[in-house]
């Protein structure tokens, strides 16, 4: 913790962020050693299915496990305010979480670039409509970027 607390506080965080921060990373730890880790190689020899009649991709089944965990825990939306229901965090705390998946299974990992990728641009470039309407249901995970 105090080794953590002293790089975050040269980023400008309080120690209580800091507290704060490191339970957002402890849970990101949490899932990706128990829900990632132990299922990244048969995702990866399953892969991804593209239907080029639909245009519809699926991905293994363990991937939608992932993401519902993940939702449940309230991470789909760590980039997004939180006046859209989101997490809020600094880049810098979203990059260390997107490290810490990106350790645990690189492509999976791409799958939560999309998702901030989807609501930087709705956050920065929509309508307050479409905020309104597709940034609560990104944070939610109920809705998936990409």
């Amino acid at each position: 913790m105090k080794d953590l607390y002293l790089v975050l506080s040269t980023l400008g965080f309080t120690k209580e962020e800091s507290e704060e921060n490191e339970m957002i990373l402890d849970l990101v730890d949490e899932i990706c050693k128990k829900e990632i880790e132990p299922h990244a190689q048969e995702m990866d020899e399953i892969g991804c299915k593209h239907d080029p009649k639909t245009g519809e991709v699926t991905y293994p089944p363990q991937v939608y496990k992932i993401l519902k965990k993940v939702g449940e825990s309230d991470l789909m939306g760590l980039a997004i305010p939180e006046k859209y229901e989101g997490v809020g965090l600094s880049f810098a705390l979203v990059n260390a979480c997107y490290e810490r998946f990106s350790r645990a299974d690189a492509s999976t990992s791409l799958l939560f670039g999309l998702q901030n990728s989807s609501s930087d641009v709705i956050e920065h470039y929509g309508t307050d409509e479409a905020k309104e309407i597709y940034l609560p249901k990104l944070a939610r995970g109920e809705k998936f970027g990409g």
